[in-house]
């Protein structure tokens, strides 16, 4: 889900620019990348009985500290509604642990 978006069931996301331009390189030309995507809303998310999110890159750190680091649930950053379930895992790779100071 995109910041700033809470709607609770699945819907079409209009894609902000960092995302358009993250998934460019997915992408043979730039005007063939969507500007808009399916996606489960978080209220439908909230309704499984487990959750896994998995995060990559260094570059999902500001969105992760929210997450694992601050009290704050925030349409700000979507995964922050994550702390209101009871059964949530979280796996992230080397590089984005590094980024947010994370120790083993």
């Amino acid at each position: 889900n995109e910041p700033g978006t809470m709607i609770s069931g699945v819907h079409v996301q209009k894609l902000e620019e960092s995302t358009i331009k993250a998934n460019a390189r997915f992408f043979e030309n730039e005007a063939d990348v969507p500007t808009e995507a399916m996606t489960m809303g978080l209220g439908d998310i909230l309704k499984a009985g487990k959750i896994v999110l998995i995060a990559t890159g260094a570059n999902k750190a500001p969105a992760l500290r929210k997450v694992l680091l601050d009290d704050e649930v925030t349409a700000d950053v979507p995964a922050t509604v994550l702390k209101m379930h009871r059964d949530v895992t979280i796996v992230i790779d080397e590089a984005l642990a590094a980024e947010i100071g994370w120790k083993n």
